[in-house]
């Protein structure tokens, strides 16, 4: 098949988003050529030379200054297979509903988990829509054969950044600094270095990234997602000019006001770009209890933290011994970095 993937390629980007472009380009066993676009499609482009049409998420569909009015007409008039993909699927649900019905999409590779499909994107509203879930992320390649330091090479003790936002992504979306916040203020009566922060000016991208994962011998982490899906857009920015007049409402009483019924209405608990990336170099993860996709084995492959941080001295013990670190350290490597079915290139050849 001659495939055309669209997407918003930029290469200072984050790692993960380039990896996934990546593997739709190399891994689907069929001839891709891909079109990075904002907004309009060229004028020259004539699509009917392709049998099929992939949307990255990196273009999201329900909105125009990323896949313009008159670029999703003529993808629609496309008479060829047409497959979406989507992360952050919480935003916009029904204008991606109706994005995905204008298109006459064929084909939805989603994050959603499989027993929760059926409710963000029900057959009765897009019948005839083949619906397949995908993770989030998978294992680089390239970050498998690095050469890691050893534990006492490591100088920071604990590592974590993230970015704080707003309540109206739920319970799941506040566990993400959260985590942050209780952890810096126990660290003090532990002796431990730590370098955490979930500040926007603290964000690593590209290779500080990863060379910040490696000068940790742990990092925090919490299940991707969010806890509340905006069906009509309205709460995200209903809850956002609330924080703005009254930046000291607790998430509490935002959440009473905005989505008390809505907060796990939908379970997009997930696993992490993230803790793949920890796992491949060799990265202790501590993370909330959860499912992690059913990927991750507490004790294993990382050392569960119970989310009122009652067991952080366990927690603190383990990361303090090297056996115990490099034992749950190198079963994440052999076991989540190493396994083939948590690759790209499996991902890739999946969606081919």
């Amino acid at each position: 098949m001659r495939i055309l993937l669209l997407c918003d390629y930029r290469p200072s980007g984050p790692a993960t988003v380039l990896d996934h472009i990546h593997a739709l380009q190399r891994n689907t066993g069929h001839d891709v050529s891909t079109l990075s676009i904002l907004g309009d499609l060229p004028d020259r482009l004539d699509l009917e030379q392709f049998d099929a049409v992939i949307l990255h998420y990196s273009l999201v569909i329900a909105s125009d200054s990323y896949l313009a009015p008159l670029a999703r007409y003529r993808l629609r008039k496309f008479k060829g297979i047409k497959a979406v993909f989507i992360q952050d699927e919480y935003r916009w649900v029904n204008r991606t509903i109706d994005a995905l019905l204008y298109l006459k999409a064929n084909v939805l590779f989603t994050c959603v988990p499989e027993a929760e499909i059926e409710k963000v994107y029900p057959t009765a509203r897009i019948p005839g829509l083949s619906k397949f879930n995908v993770l989030t992320g998978y294992v680089p390649n390239e970050l498998t054969g690095r050469q890691c330091p050893a534990y006492d090479e490591r100088l920071i003790d604990v590592g974590y950044r993230a970015r704080k936002i707003s309540a109206a992504y739920g319970t799941l979306g506040r566990e993400k600094w959260l985590i942050a916040e209780r952890f810096q203020m126990s660290d003090r009566h532990h002796g431990l270095t730590c370098d955490i922060s979930y500040k926007e000016e603290d964000r690593l991208y590209g290779e500080s990234w990863i060379t910040f994962i490696q000068s940790c011998k742990s990092v925090l982490g919490v299940e991707s997602g969010a806890s509340v899906f905006d069906t009509a857009g309205e709460i995200l920015p209903a809850v956002e000019a609330q924080e703005k007049v009254d930046p000291e409402a607790s998430f509490e009483q935002l959440q009473t006001r905005y989505f008390l019924d809505l907060d796990g209405d939908v379970r997009m608990n997930q696993i992490s770009p993230r803790c793949f990336e920890a796992a491949a170099l060799h990265t202790l993860m501590i993370l909330y209890e959860g499912e992690y996709s059913g990927i991750l084995s507490p004790g294993r492959h990382y050392v569960p933290l119970r989310k009122d941080h009652s067991n952080e001295e366990e927690v603190v013990a383990a990361l303090r011994d090297k056996a115990t670190w490099e034992r749950i350290t190198d079963n994440a490597y052999r076991e989540i970095a190493l396994n083939p079915a948590f690759g790209f290139e499996v991902f890739g050849r999946y969606v081919g």
